[in-house]
């Protein structure tokens, strides 16, 4: 089980959280079942009073800062830089992560990683995720689905 932050209520200062449960992968032999989303009921919703920097920085603990996991990304091609990175046998998710990007040739820009090119990393992976075929269902209510063809 996987819990998820949903969103922050601004006024009220208070987090939701939701319980998520990993996809179940089907065989090959077996039948597909269909899902009625809409049938989903959010009873799992639950109101807490921690506020968003402190879920920020509770997540952040175990993050071990004297270590770094690095990652390479070409501009151009952000999401094999990405997929390189984590596959990696020195990729840690408890170690920081430390971003350089190249340029097409495969010259280093210039730069030390303070934390911008970190951030412009995970942004760029971001909008990368969000526009491959890997979520589905109305804007705003999104779920992941498994596509075996990406």
């Amino acid at each position: 089980m996987l819990r998820i932050w949903i969103h922050r209520k601004q006024i009220q200062k208070k987090c939701l959280a939701t319980d998520l449960y990993s996809p179940n992968v089907e065989q090959e032999d077996e039948e597909p079942v269909a899902v009625n989303v809409k049938n989903f009921q959010h009873t799992a919703m639950e109101e807490t009073d921690i506020a968003l920097p402190d879920i920020v920085a509770n997540l952040s603990l175990p993050i071990d800062h004297k270590k770094v996991s690095r990652f390479n990304i070409s501009r151009a091609n952000v999401w094999d830089g990405a997929v390189r990175g984590f596959k990696r046998t020195t990729y840690s998710e408890t170690c920081d992560m430390l971003v350089k990007f190249t340029d097409d040739t495969g010259v280093l820009e210039e730069g030390i990683d303070t934390g911008g090119p970190r951030r412009e990393f995970l942004t760029l992976l971001m909008k990368h995720l969000k526009d491959r075929p890997i979520f589905d269902g109305p804007e705003g209510h999104r779920f992941l689905v498994y596509n075996a063809k990406d």
